[in-house]
């Protein structure tokens, strides 16, 4: 152990800065070819980014943005899965614009795992908009409790589509096979389900602004985007930057 200055380490650190940074940008340039990319926020604590902020709120300047964040961005390529970061007052959505604006012009819209969130999107780049399943099943398991019959028939439907994605891992199916898999074992209880859901306010029989009503009209709200992976080859289930397509 030898104890350094915090100053010597700085510039220690400093002059190592530009190798990981040049790594960082290709990653991001590779990223940018995958066609599908995750993308989430978390808020995040920056002591400097909030004393600017303190700052600039003391002289009378209102801040651009108050937020600050991390966001995760997972591409996936050629089987491999790259992980970026970014840490600052951007959102999800613009942060994505910036790993977008490597994409070969030559190449597709990707597809986009995210939440329903608006700061996940990009509006200078077009993507394929998908919906993670585990997001819209989440909101069932809240209100368990209050409306155990209801929740638990969606959450037994959604879990038979898991477990035939899982089945679909298990077996290593290729995007192709795993979209017919699907068309064949998922297409039909999420068909039942969107009808069900429809008939419990068309029957009034549920309360539009109640926990269950609110958690209904979500799925039927993101319904084209919660089940990409019934028409798209590769579209995932669920969003595997936090872990939740099982």
């Amino acid at each position: 152990y030898v104890p350094l200055p915090d100053a010597t380490q700085w510039d220690i650190v400093s002059k190592a800065v530009p190798a990981p940074r040049a790594v960082f940008q290709a990653l991001i340039v590779q990223a940018a070819q995958a066609p599908l990319l995750h993308s989430d926020d978390t808020p995040m604590k920056v002591l400097s980014l909030m004393a600017e902020r303190k700052r600039a709120e003391a002289d009378g300047v209102k801040p651009g943005a108050k937020a600050i964040n991390t966001s995760g961005i997972v591409a996936e390529l050629h089987g491999r899965k790259m992980v970026l970061f970014f840490t600052g007052h951007a959102h999800a959505g613009q942060n994505l614009a910036k790993v977008l604006t490597h994409r070969a012009k030559e190449l597709e819209p990707p597809m986009q795992m995210c939440d329903a969130l608006a700061c996940n999107l990009t509006s200078e780049f077009a993507t394929v908009l998908c919906n993670c399943l585990s997001h819209g099943r989440r909101q069932f398991v809240d209100v368990l409790e209050h409306f155990p019959k209801e929740c638990s028939h969606v959450i037994e439907v959604l879990a038979g589509v898991y477990a035939e994605d899982a089945h679909c891992r298990a077996e290593k199916l290729s995007p192709e096979q795993r979209l017919a898999h699907h068309q064949a074992s998922s297409a039909a209880p999420m068909q039942g389900l969107h009808q069900w859901i429809n008939e419990q306010f068309a029957q009034r029989q549920v309360e539009p602004n109640s926990g269950l009503g609110q958690a209904l009209r979500y799925m039927l709200k993101h319904w084209s985007e919660l089940t990409l992976f019934l028409r798209k080859a590769g579209a995932p289930v669920g969003d595997r930057l936090r872990g939740r397509n099982v």
